[in-house]
């Protein structure tokens, strides 16, 4: 019996939430309010909600989603792709500067060849020059 006066009290308190009356009103700043007992100093609209009521906030369409989705996730791949060839190409820059810096530290004395095939030496002073600036752009650009 307590079984069944229990289940009664629960669907009449179910029933009464769902078919709730509310009203709307604005005041005089032009604010809107909503509440369950009707305003006292302005006119009220009593507004019905309906059980499943929702907020549509237009969200896109599954096809328009997908297709959302599809081109950021297109967009995303071409930068990485791009990033990944910028980083190849300054790895292979700052290999050929530690290549050339290992020489110039490595090596006694360094040759050059001119255009017409002649052979010039390198100084202490220019070896010298080379090196702080091959370090220089590996500590700047590499890492």
């Amino acid at each position: 019996m307590n079984r069944i006066i229990l289940t009664t009290t629960l669907l009449l308190c179910i029933t009464t939430s769902i078919n709730a009356e509310v009203y709307q009103w604005t005041d005089k700043n032009g604010k809107v309010h909503f509440s369950d007992k009707p305003s006292n100093k302005t006119d009220s609209n009593k507004t019905k909600l309906n059980q499943g009521n929702h907020l549509n906030f237009n969200q896109p369409k599954s096809s328009e989603w997908l297709q959302t989705y599809n081109q950021q996730k297109a967009l995303k791949e071409k930068k990485d792709a791009e990033q990944k060839t910028i980083n190849k190409k300054r790895k292979a820059v700052c290999d050929y500067w530690q290549s050339r810096l290992n020489i110039y530290q490595q090596v006694g004395r360094i040759v050059t060849m001119s255009a017409k095939g002649e052979r010039s030496y390198l100084s202490d002073k220019d070896i010298s020059q080379q090196r702080s600036k091959l370090k220089k752009d590996i500590a700047k650009h590499c890492r």
